[in-house]
């Protein structure tokens, strides 16, 4: 070889080796850094990968081992990873992210969609997967802030050949998810999110239907199991729910999930999706039942499905409950076993009935109970010499002694007297009917001195109260476009006092300080409140304070007590007044209170000093103002005596002495009824529907008795016909009240209250009295004008308590006994005068026989 080959060679080498080397210098030079700065449009083009869809088989593992070897998503994750990171995997499939794409790959096939979800920026997610499902979201907003968020589901288990869906911009901020249990079929997932410490979960599906929000009905429900659920999601790797039981249900799709919470049931139909937790249960069994669809309907209200699933569960306490699932409620009750059996059906609602051996065996649970779980009520009735049994709809018929008799299943559910009450009943046929005048409500226009009664001097010492702190209360209690002065709302709602400089608010209980600063909140008083039910609410409280040397004397009114406390508001003192109203700061260390005993004065330590009857005060200089009230509502003792309820008080004036007596009385539970006053020997009976106080015939207190409404109550809107209805018998000294749905017996001379008649959802109308039988009319199942009601007149002897029923024509309600006795029944359906014009009624009349009995 001569020298020019070699030099040229060597000179070939060295041009290789500069070449190789700049190439690395250029390639270390150009290669760009790994972390981005946030939030901006990634400027990384990663390598292209290749397509793996047309490898032949034995190349697929190849690609599937790189995949495998892809880092899974952390729960926190960003979109701009250069590297491929994986969300969910299945057998050959992945859904990764990479490069600010969200990609889906189905390794070895090229049939299928493919398209990536891209991402302008740099984006911050969060995911959760259970085995081949996962949720992912993005907040909208920073973090802290943040309280909705754009989700997608991806679901491998789908059958959709896409497996990416964007459920869009949901209320819940994906930064405050607390815990997540997913489900694969169906497509679904709860989700908890804790808001600033409280909690509230939603249940989010593949349909869009969601979020939905999902209400806890467990009577046992702790943080114990919200703790457990929060802590396994954060440790676990996967999410899924414990156990996934679909129910064999025509017409909806119903799941009963487990997880660390408890029982979660989700429904899913065309028309109705719901979700109801019960945390801390277990299921144990389900059972499809029978129902009676003429009866059900109703109570479902159109639904899809007419289905009532009865579930019985556990906890793990051991305690069982049973679980009634309707198209679109759930219900926790008591432990029926019994229910599991063969034979029962679905009566309406929470009724349920069986019919075999002789027996009408009923199991029924009332929602106004106001209880968790509903409690059950069992009657077993034996049809005894009763023949030809057969039931339609909600009326049982059959044969004694040759007559037809009835039975109306809901007097049968609802019936709630302890001792047994025939319940069935012959049929009466339609009495004479005539249409005529109906009388007009009865009213008294009145004077009275305004400026003297307790609701108007409220108003005068809110009118010396500061304009902005009157237009601050206008506005907090709604009443923007007023200052407040002089306004009955505020008058009822707020008590103003002044002590010193400052200003003082009382709201029912709570207690608060004014200055041009705002309101400051001092704590909330130990006080009673009586709540009163009508269009609105209202709440009386105590009725007047004072602070004297640094201690508050409260008259806490419907404590019957005045109470002494320092200055946290704790009680250092109190005596029993009953129903004090009032209280003023005398000086010298004492006190002077008013309630219904009179006037009293204590010493600071509430030491009784002296006590007065009630005094009359002089009206000599005060104008009078005409009201007007119910005729019930006002007695005229003497020519110039007169005795009036108005505005929660009773007032006594005497025209001819100009003296006024004044009482707070307080108002009525239901404010569909209102307070009478009765003459009963020389007595006056101040009746309300939960108590009635007695005064002698001058004004002075003498006793009270108390009759608390009970629940469930026929109140608002299941307000009964007859509701504070009375009828006096003066022979026996007893009174009988409906309140609710019940008839009491109230013995005026002991001030015993006995139960007469007690029925629920029914509507009563008003008492009737003729010859030691008390008479009203009762619709069942609230009878207003409901489908399957029937309408009874029941008859209790008052001698004995016993209350037989006659099946009478539809649409009529007591209205008065005529002295021929002849029982009045006016339409139900007439509409009741509440003005000056007179309308046209029907009515139908019966003649009560020696017995008692309608002919």
């Amino acid at each position: 070889m001569n020298l020019g080959v070699r030099l040229g060679g060597l000179a070939g080498l060295i041009l290789v080796a500069a070449c190789i080397t700049a190439y690395f210098v250029v390639s270390h030079e150009e290669k760009p850094e790994l972390e981005a700065p946030p939030l901006v449009i990634s400027t990384v083009q990663p390598e292209a990968t290749p397509d793996y869809r047309e490898l032949a088989e034995a190349n697929l593992q190849v690609r599937m081992n790189e995949i495998n070897s892809w880092k899974q998503a952390d729960r926190l994750f960003s979109t701009d990873s250069i590297e491929p990171i994986t969300l969910v995997q299945g057998n050959r499939e992945v859904v990764y992210l990479q490069g600010n794409q969200l990609l889906y790959e189905k390794v070895g096939e090229t049939n299928y969609p493919s398209i990536p979800i891209v991402f302008p920026t740099k984006r911050d997610g969060y995911v959760w997967r259970s085995g081949q499902v996962a949720y992912i979201g993005f907040p909208i907003g920073p973090d802290e802030e943040s309280s909705k968020g754009e989700w997608y589901e991806i679901n491998l288990a789908s059958e959709n050949p896409n497996p990416l869906k964007r459920l869009g911009e949901l209320p819940l901020s994906p930064a405050r998810v607390a815990a997540m249990s997913i489900s694969e079929e169906p497509a679904a997932a709860a989700v908890l999110v804790n808001n600033n410490g409280t909690y509230a979960e939603f249940m989010i599906d593949s349909t869009g239907k969601g979020p939905l929000l999902i209400n806890d009905y467990s009577p046992y429900k702790s943080m114990e199991a919200t703790d457990r659920w929060i802590a396994s999601t954060r440790d676990a790797g996967t999410l899924s729910f414990d156990k996934v039981t679909k129910l064999n249900v025509t017409g909806t799709n119903l799941f009963v999930m487990e997880d660390a919470e408890g029982l979660l049931i989700y429904q899913n139909n065309s028309s109705y999706a719901g979700a109801y937790r019960f945390s801390g249960f277990k299921l144990e069994q389900s059972k499809v039942l029978s129902t009676d669809h003429a009866q059900a309907a109703g109570y479902r209200s159109g639904a899809a499905s007419d289905a009532h699933v009865l579930l019985r569960v556990n906890n793990h306490a051991g305690a069982r409950n049973m679980v009634l699932l309707t198209s679109n409620q759930a219900f926790i009750m008591e432990d029926q076993p019994k229910l599991l059996e063969e034979g029962w059906e679905v009566f309406n609602g929470l009724s349920f009935v069986k019919a075999a051996d002789g027996l009408i065996d009923t199991i029924s649970f009332s929602s106004e109970d106001a209880v968790s779980p509903l409690q059950d009520h069992v009657i077993s009735l034996s049809v005894g010499a009763i023949t030809d049994l057969n039931r339609k709809g909600s009326m049982w018929e059959g044969v004694q002694d040759g007559a037809r008799v009835f039975l109306s299943h809901y007097d049968l559910i609802n019936n709630r007297m302890k001792d047994p009450q025939p319940l069935w009943m012959k049929q009466l046929l339609p009495g004479e009917t005539a249409s005529e005048a109906q009388p007009l409500p009865v009213t008294m226009e009145i004077s009275l001195p305004l400026t003297l009664l307790d609701l108007h001097a409220e108003q005068v010492k809110q009118g010396q109260a500061p304009e902005a702190l009157l237009a601050e209360l206008g506005k907090r209690n709604g009443n923007s476009n007023s200052n407040g002065k002089g306004s009955e709302d505020l008058a009822s709602r707020n008590k103003l006092r002044k002590f010193g400089e400052a200003w003082y608010i009382l709201t029912v209980d709570r207690l608060e300080q004014w200055d041009k600063a705002g309101f400051k909140e001092l704590g909330q008083l130990p006080v009673s409140a009586h709540t009163s039910t009508g269009n609105d609410v209202k709440i009386t409280a105590a009725q007047d304070y004072i602070l004297q040397d640094g201690f508050w004397y409260v008259a806490d009114t419907f404590g019957n007590r005045i109470l002494k406390l320092n200055e946290k508001l704790d009680i250092v003192g109190e005596t029993y007044v009953t129903v004090p109203s009032g209280i003023m700061d005398l000086g010298r260390g004492e006190i002077e209170v008013k309630g219904l005993h009179g006037t009293m004065r204590f010493t600071s330590e509430l030491k009784l000093k002296t006590s007065l009857q009630a005094e009359a005060v002089p009206i000599q200089q005060s104008p009078m103002q005409k009201v007007t009230l119910l005729a019930d509502s006002y007695f005229k003792q003497s020519p110039s005596i007169e005795w009036t309820l108005f505005e929660d008080r009773l007032y006594i004036v005497d025209s001819e002495k100009k003296t006024l007596i004044s009482h707070f009385i307080g108002p009525m539970s239901n404010l569909y009824g209102h307070p009478k006053l009765i003459l009963y020997e020389n007595q006056v009976l101040v009746v309300l529907d939960d108590r009635i106080h007695v005064f002698n015939s001058s004004g002075q207190w003498q006793r009270q008795i108390l009759f608390p409404r009970t629940r469930p109550d026929a109140i608002y809107a299941t307000t009964v016909t007859g509701e504070n209805s009375y009828v006096l018998d003066e022979e026996q000294g007893r009174l009988y009240l409906i309140q609710g749905y019940n008839v009491l017996q109230i013995d005026l001379a002991s001030g015993e209250v006995s139960l007469l008649f007690r029925q629920l959802q029914t509507n009563l109308g008003k008492l009737l009295l003729d010859r030691g039988v008390l008479y009203f009319t009762l619709y069942t199942n609230n009878g207003y004008g409901a489908a399957d009601t029937y309408n009874e007149l029941v008859a209790c002897r008052t001698s004995t308590g016993t209350c037989g029923r006659t099946l009478i024509p539809a649409g009529f309600t007591t209205e008065q006994i005529r002295e021929d006795h002849v029982i009045v029944l006016r339409s139900l359906f007439d509409s009741v005068n509440t003005n000056d014009k007179q309308s046209a009624s029907t009515y139908m009349t019966y003649k009560l026989n020696e017995e008692g009995s309608p002919e």
